[in-house]
This record gives structure tokens, sequence and C-alpha cells, in this order.
């Protein structure tokens, strides 16, 4: 019998975190990384240690947009045979574009002990019940190292990349987190990265109709508050037509170096819109991008628009931070309201 959870997730086994999902029909498949909290010997396992374990994408599903979620088991692991994602899987999408259902997603190699978080983009076909049909690197730190070098992007010396220190004893080196959508007809692929001055950007990918090996890398994408920040992590993109543009949730941290205790450094959601997806974009709020009310959230995934309501539905795991009951699990969906986009200081999100 699958385990059936209300009011969010918090599962006795497994620490969850970073969340993407599809919906169609009101029905939603939410996907999270996870580790478990517990080693085989029993021993707990440290969240803030979870990086020296390998991760599997776990799927959980609802039939009330998020109110309550039953368990369905792993999704995803790391897999030996392909050399790019051998290593480990981190954060990713799904989306149902054109009749297919496919799925981007982070793959991590290992080159040695000291460099272990080499990162690629990955696009796979999934059939109806999410199984992998059909999978392929896109576009990998390593392999495509000129090509994103001369596209405008900041990665650290080819020698040094996946450093377990980070770039220049900095935060990780940030190729990752891709969502995958589709406008007018194109799918495009959205990820956290840098731009060439080493600030935090959003890259972009555009896939050449259905072949999937035939990608264009175009200009990293810059957000109007980037000194805030040190990172920008798991961008989300959606087309309100109630406000004629796009709208872009992301999180984001100040992270300045891989050996800095969590408590030392601040975790925000942050929301941005724009009429083009390559930009300006300019903060929802008219004076902050930062979104209230959602402390100690991470990683947040837009579960739909509540057209009635006038409002996104929204859904996002806690952090590390949040003390033992609600560490890395999901807390109860939130929303937020579409009038008050463009129109009020600071964006609000509240529960129900």
């Amino acid at each position: 019998m699958k385990q059936v959870f209300e009011l969010g997730i918090r599962h006795e086994a497994l620490f969850l975190w970073d969340a993407w999902c599809v919906q169609e029909d009101g029905i939603v498949n939410l996907f999270a990384l996870s580790i478990p909290r517990y080693d085989p010997d029993g021993h707990p396992i440290s969240p803030d240690n979870r990086n020296a374990y390998p991760f599997s994408v776990q799927r959980f599903l609802s039939y009330d947009m998020g109110v309550t979620w039953r368990a369905m088991g792993v999704h995803r692991q790391p897999n030996p045979s392909c050399l790019y994602q051998s290593g480990n899987i981190w954060s990713g999408s799904v989306a149902c574009l054109n009749g297919s259902l496919l799925e981007a997603f982070t793959g991590i190699k290992v080159t040695d002990e000291a460099h272990p978080y080499v990162q690629s983009l990955y696009l796979a076909e999934l059939d109806s019940q999410f199984n992998e049909i059909s999978v392929h690197c896109l576009m990998s730190s390593e392999r495509d190292y000129e090509l994103i070098k001369q596209s405008g992007y900041s990665l650290q010396p080819k020698e040094h990349l996946g450093s377990v220190h980070g770039e220049a004893d900095g935060s990780i080196t940030a190729w990752r987190d891709p969502f995958i959508f589709g406008v007018d007809g194109k799918t495009l692929i959205c990820f956290a990265a840098k731009s060439v001055d080493g600030k935090p950007a959003m890259g972009l990918l555009a896939l050449a109709g259905d072949r999937y090996d035939d990608v264009c890398l175009m200009s990293p994408v810059t957000l109007p508050d980037t000194s805030d920040f040190t990172q920008l992590e798991v961008p989300k993109i959606v087309y309100v037509d109630q406000l004629s543009c796009f709208l872009l949730l992301c999180s984001t941290t100040n992270r300045q170096s891989e050996t800095q205790p969590a408590n030392e450094v601040d975790t925000l959601l942050r929301l941005y819109m724009s009429s083009d997806i390559q930009g300006p974009w300019r903060s929802a709020g008219t004076s902050s991008s930062i979104i209230g009310g959602v402390d100690m959230l991470f990683g947040a995934a837009i579960m739909g628009i509540d057209d009635r309501e006038g409002r996104l539905i929204c859904v996002a795991p806690y952090t590390s931070e949040a003390g033992s009951d609600c560490s890395l699990s999901f807390a109860p969906r939130f929303f937020i309201d579409l009038a008050d986009i463009g129109t009020t200081q600071q964006i609000c999100a509240y529960f129900e």
C-alpha cells in the first residue's frame, strides 16, 4: 500500500529537497531529490552532508492539486552506463510537450575525489508511466566546454571543473537544474548558470524540432538584482495569460564557499516577470524580487494557475535549517495572488 501524505510531505525514511512537477487535468506528478535519513547501519545521515551520497528522484502523485500526496517510489537514480550521469543526478523538470513526455535533468560525473561535481544537462523521453524510453546528453560542461565559454558563460578552468572546493574556493560551478518548457511551438530549457563576469545568470537552450541532438545554446540571461546573491538555482518559467507575461520563479543563495555551514547562508525564493524569455526581466514586486511569507522554503515549483481565484499554486520543501520536524520535507502548498504581481512593493505568499 502506497504512503499518503496530507498538508505537505514528511517522509519518515527520506530527506527531500528541490521540487518540480508536471500537471495535466488537475493531476499533479511531483518530483524531488532524496537520500535516506539513515545509512545502511542505521546511523542518522546529516542533511548538510548529503552530497556524499547518491541521490534518487522520488515521484509523488496528487489528484487534488497538492492537498494530499501519494508516494510513487523511485523515479530516477544515477546511471553507471551513462558517463556524465554515472556519479550522481541533480535537479531537473518534466513537461508534456507536443504529445511527448520529456524530462530534463542534471547528470554528475565524478572525475576523482577532488572533482566530484562535473555537471551536464540531460534530456530523456518518457512513456506514460514515466519510464525512460531514451536519454541524450544535451550539453556537458566538460565535453562542450569551449562552446559554453564562447557563448558568454562562465566556467572555471577546465582542469578544475567539478572541484569539491567550488570555483576559486567559492560555491560549486552552476551548470544545472534544467527546466523544460514550450513557447510558440518551440522547446526551450532554462537552467542555473553564470555569465562571463561570474555573476549568477539563467542559461537558455533551444531544441531544434524533434531532434534532441540538435541544440542551440543561447546567451545567458541576466536578472536585475544579481549583485544581491551568488547562486541562482532551480528556475521555473510559466506564461500567465492574465498578466500577458512570463513569470520566473527561482531560488537564490549568497553562499561564498562550499565549506560554509548552512546556517551562514541565506536561502530565498524570488519571482520575476518579463514579456520575453530573453528579457529584460524585472522584479515581480515593484521594489523587490524576494517573495515574503515563505521563510526556509527553497527549490519551489508552480503546480498550476487557479483561474477562478487568480493565483499561482506552488509547492516547496523546507531547507535543512527549518528544524528537525520540517527539515528537508515538503511544506503545505502556498499561493501567490496574480493581482499583486507588478503592483505591490513585495510579493507575499500565503497558505490556506
